[in-house]
Formats: structure tokens, sequence, C-alpha cells
């Protein structure tokens, strides 16, 4: 009778995070005693990493953000023709505002409009910021000169 071999189970140990921490690479070069430049460039790397990471969780925000924001409602009269009929609509800042501001907040961004009016228009800057540390800005520059009866030079 010849003998069966034991069958033998082998455990693998799964991980999600099979990377190893900046923050425990630092550690361990503290305890070792790297030297300061050694040291620094582990700061380096690991303000690389988390600006990469960060930057991944704007777009991934910015994409969820894009696939649920509404079509903007353009409730509000602009100018009129020579007949006297509404030749446009369009949506104000805040009611802009109020039809995505809690979609906003839900994907953790938050925005600032910075201006400067110069004498012949108006530059703006928005500046959209995540709640992990990423921004990224537009800028516009807006002339002040003449339009038509109906509308500005900016909206034509």
């Amino acid at each position: 009778m010849t003998k069966q071999p034991k069958e033998s189970k082998i455990e693998i140990a799964q991980t999600t995070d099979l990377a190893i921490s900046p923050e425990s690479l630092i550690a361990q070069a503290i305890d070792k005693g790297v030297s300061v430049e050694s040291l620094e460039k582990l700061l380096a790397m690991r303000k690389e990493l988390r600006m990469e990471w960060s930057k991944g969780e704007y777009d991934k925000a910015m994409a969820a953000f894009q696939r649920a924001c509404p079509i903007i409602k353009k409730r509000k009269a602009g100018g009129q023709t020579n007949s006297g009929h509404v030749a446009y609509y369009y949506a104000p800042i805040e009611d802009i505002i109020d039809q995505t501001k809690d979609l906003i907040g839900q994907n953790g961004f938050s925005y600032s409009i910075q201006s400067k009016t110069r004498a012949d228009g108006v530059d703006a800057t928005c500046v959209v910021k995540h709640i992990n540390g990423h921004s990224e800005s537009v800028s516009i520059e807006v002339p002040m000169t003449k339009g038509t009866n109906v509308m500005s030079a900016p909206q034509i």
C-alpha cells in the first residue's frame, strides 16, 4: 500500500495595500539615523505622492459631480428685441449656486471667485478646491466695450 502525501494548505495573506507608506519609510529612516539629505528626499517624495493622490481624488469627485450636475435652468429674461420680445434667458450666478450647491458640497468641493476691475474690463478667476487638498483655477478677461441694443459685448 502506497502512502499518499498529506495535502498541505498554504495560506496567502491578502492585502489591498501592497505599497509601504511614505510615513513608515520616514519612521524607519529616522530610526536608522539617516542623513538629513536622505530624510529631505523622503519628505519630498511623500509630498509628491500626496499631491498625486489628491489630484486623483479631485478627478474622481469632479467626474461624479459632472455626472450628477443638472442642466442649469435659465429663468431670467435678458434683453428685448426691437419688437419687445425677450431675446434670451439666462441664469444669474445666485441661481447657478442654488441649483448646484448641494452637489458641490456632497463631492467635497468649495470655490472662490476673485475679480479685478481694469479700465477696459474685468479679470475674473474661479478657484475650485477639493477637501483632499487639490485645487484648480481658471481665469477669464471680460472686456467692457459696447455691444448691441440686446446684449453687452461679453455676451455676444
